[in-house]
């Protein structure tokens, strides 16, 4: 007859096993505790200044603009098993570039789309050296984002002249508007901004491509195995164009919706969003290796990223500790990341 303690101690294993495997596949869940978490425990200890209208019409709207828009144009690029460094200079240049053609009294529809298509085409260029040519994308991308810099810089320039002082300011207000309309306003001086709404049409947008569209599931082919992608008939090279096409697209997006709403062009805005985007997607249970995780899930570590620095602004944590803390959490989770990489989970 069996002994029932030793089945227990052999059961015990594979509860644990089990539950390993669970968070490889369901990394998301990990992250959404962690928020839960977050708004108990500070709902508790700052009951006045976090749990308030205010507070969270602030960590809405800092999502909003740019963090959601270069969360879901960075995890479409690690899902295919690559990687974007030029999303934050991608940022400053169409900031720069929309801030410059408001001053020139371009119509609005201009002013919001141009530095959209110019910042879709470098990053389609982009895409082409990266798949056709076979430039590593940690290099392609980092040389273009100097470019983009280096082009914004050159727009601040030129505009200086005209205006002087360290930004493009006096934006008139037909254009601060897309930016700056409040949807719905709280008792407490918080507001919905239109940005808000922005972000969660792009968020609706973007989870039903990816879990309805065929398309969308082609790029965890590639990122799997690229080889076996283009076998299967993938046109692996255009994909792989179009998803940084895509990425820039959406760094632009966010760079002329911050101007509207910050009502001024302002140099180096954005950069460093690139580091907050890599460490939101690989949180919410992405892979630098490709091929695994949700646009859903990246978005709950974007969220949770907006948690972290609501968190040290409200215990009145020193400013500079933010990156300290941002550098351990993204070191933590690629350590995670590599540590359940190597368990191999079908599911």
């Amino acid at each position: 007859m069996a002994n029932p303690d030793k089945a227990k101690a052999k059961a015990l294993p594979r509860i644990i096993e089990q539950t390993l495997d669970s968070f490889v596949l369901h990394r998301w869940i990990v992250t959404l505790i962690l928020i839960v978490l977050y708004f108990i425990v500070f709902s508790i200890l700052f009951p006045r200044s976090f749990a308030s209208a205010y507070n969270f019409s602030n960590m809405a709207l800092e999502f909003a603009i740019p963090l959601s828009f270069v969360t879901i144009s960075m995890a479409l690029i690690l899902i295919s098993g690559e990687i974007d460094l030029s999303v934050g200079y991608v940022i400053m240049f169409a900031n720069m570039l929309a801030g410059y053609l408001v001053v020139k009294g371009l119509p609005l529809f201009l002013c919001i789309i141009l530095p959209i298509i110019a910042s879709a085409l470098i990053g389609y260029i982009v895409g082409l050296l990266v798949a056709r040519v076979g430039i590593n994308s940690f290099i392609a991308t980092l040389g273009s984002g100097m470019v983009f810099y280096g082009m914004g810089l050159n727009i601040f320039e030129v505009c200086r002249k005209i205006e002087g002082g360290s930004a493009i300011q006096h934006l008139p207000d037909w254009f601060i508007k897309i930016g700056q309309i409040k949807l719905v306003t709280f008792k407490d001086t918080g507001a919905i901004q239109l940005p808000v709404l922005y972000a969660a049409i792009l968020i609706l947008i973007a989870v039903i491509i990816s879990s309805k569209f065929r398309i969308f599931r082609k790029y965890y082919y590639i990122g799997n195995n690229k080889e076996a992608a283009s076998l299967s008939g993938i046109n692996v090279k255009s994909l792989k164009a179009l998803s940084f096409m895509i990425s820039s697209a959406l760094a632009g997006t966010a760079g002329v919706l911050m101007c509207a709403r910050m009502g001024a062009a302002v140099v180096r805005v954005g950069i460093g969003f690139e580091l907050q985007a890599i460490t939101a997607c690989i949180i919410g249970g992405l892979s630098f290796k490709g091929g695994k995780g949700t646009i859903g899930g990246a978005i709950l570590g974007g969220i949770f990223m907006i948690c972290l620095s609501n968190g040290l602004r409200i215990a009145y944590a020193p400013s500079q500790i933010y990156n300290l803390i941002q550098g351990l959490v993204l070191l933590l989770a690629v350590i995670v990341d590599a540590g359940m990489s190597r368990r191999r989970v079908i599911g």
